[in-house]
């Protein structure tokens, strides 16, 4: 990729590296330089632009931005369409998130043009939630750098979310003396809240007194169910 000062009938074609105001408005940056641009900036009297201009083997930012992503994404993870250069993936289930690490930190270690964030693996995480972006950092990477990154994926996609396990849920709450009926309610609801959140549902809940025994009995009647 090239960058730098060019005439303003030199950048058909090129990428704006700055934004640039003209008479009807401003050009931002990242534009595409079209026939009708340079038009409108030799009207505005400008001369000279900052572009960047791809050369053969690169790679423009969104398409491999794009391409990364969605050989990213396994079970559970859609890749959303990229912008600017970053593509982000999105849970589209209940579940843990699961990451290669390895590959992942491979990845980020291939060229400074390309990176990869993610959640640390094993959160908890909803549909629609921003499981990890790529970003490219400049306007376009070279095709090396997007074919080695992509070679250490594979057909093995490094970002997965596991579905969360339906199962029967009881719930074992103790209580002392001193225990006010109001705040054992609030642990049931706390509790139950919880794992709606995650799509599931608790069943049978046991209120008994903190002593190992009734503990114990509790928690092998509700094994038994």
């Amino acid at each position: 990729m090239k960058f730098g000062v060019v005439p303003v009938e030199q950048a058909l074609g090129a990428i704006l590296a700055h934004g640039v105001r003209h008479g009807d408005g401003v050009f931002k940056k990242g534009r595409v330089v079209s026939a009708e641009d340079i038009s409108a900036l030799q009207a505005a009297e400008i001369r000279e632009v900052t572009v960047a201009q791809l050369e053969a083997e690169d790679v423009g930012e969104d398409i491999a931005a794009r391409q990364l992503a969605v050989a990213l994404a396994g079970q559970g993870v859609s890749a959303q369409q990229a912008f600017t250069g970053r593509a982000n993936l999105h849970s589209s289930v209940n579940g843990l998130v699961v990451v290669d690490r390895t590959r992942a930190n491979a990845i980020n270690h291939i060229d400074e043009s390309l990176t990869l964030a993610t959640l640390p693996s094993h959160t908890v995480v909803a549909p629609k939630q921003m499981l990890a972006t790529v970003k490219v950092i400049p306007f376009a990477v070279h095709q090396n750098v997007l074919s080695q990154a992509l070679d250490i994926v594979g057909d093995r996609p490094l970002l997965h979310v596991r579905l969360f396990q339906r199962k029967r849920i009881g719930l074992v709450i103790t209580k002392v003396l001193q225990s006010k009926p109001s705040i054992l309610a609030k642990s049931e609801t706390s509790v139950r809240d919880r794992l709606q959140a995650l799509g599931l549902e608790l069943q049978n809940v046991l209120t008994v007194s903190h002593q190992r025994g009734e503990v114990e009995a509790a928690i092998r009647k509700l094994h038994a169910e």
